[in-house]
């Protein structure tokens, strides 16, 4: 069992802009992040296949309007994801992707939940799933008293990557009517295993 605590995961990549700022300017972090997100989607709506040659990265820095060392910045963000290879003197090259059947088990560290709590949950975290497009298919939450237990299939290189998506997943499923107060977000179980 892969299991996932705030502290020792990375943020999928792209989505944080805070990752991007450690790594180049603060200007630059948000187009980072962006130009990661429109990568990461024609990676997975088959855009740039399996196996696809990206353009170079003076190409792309062109097209984006950025530095080359920006780009370089994205490259090496999904290549930590496992959706790249970066072959020096060859180039960037899209790489395989299995299906993992991921589960969160979150426990309630407050009171009871209640059955209006719970819903809101659910769809905070529907909202975070439909944003990612690594997951497959609809969510398959679970709430009872003590634990909400949500089910989704995660497309990714491997168990992993398919754990990290799966936890963003849970801790960006934030909104102006949930938060997670009274979940314990850092007691969370991640599973995975293959399709």
């Amino acid at each position: 069992m892969l299991s996932a605590g705030d502290s020792d995961l990375y943020d999928v990549a792209g989505d944080d802009p805070r990752l991007a700022e450690a790594l180049v300017t603060p200007r630059e972090a948000a187009s980072i992040a962006a130009i990661a997100a429109e990568v990461r989607a024609a990676i997975f709506s088959g855009a740039y296949p399996v196996g696809a040659q990206l353009p170079t990265r003076a190409r792309l820095a062109a097209d984006k309007g950025v530095s080359a060392e920006s780009i370089s910045v994205v490259m090496r963000m999904l290549a930590a994801e496992g959706l790249l290879s970066l072959e020096q003197g060859r180039g960037t090259f899209v790489l395989p992707r299995r299906r993992y059947h991921v589960t969160v088990l979150v426990p309630r560290s407050g009171a009871p939940a209640t059955a209006s709590e719970g819903q809101r949950l659910l769809t905070a975290l529907e909202a975070s799933a439909a944003k990612e497009p690594a997951v497959r298919g609809d969510l398959l939450p679970e709430t009872s008293d003590d634990e909400i237990t949500v089910s989704m299939v995660v497309e990714s290189a491997g168990p992993p990557q398919a754990v990290t998506i799966a936890y963003a997943v849970a801790r960006n499923a934030r909104s102006p009517h949930w938060d997670w107060d009274g979940w314990d977000l850092s007691a969370a179980s991640v599973t995975a295993r293959p399709a």
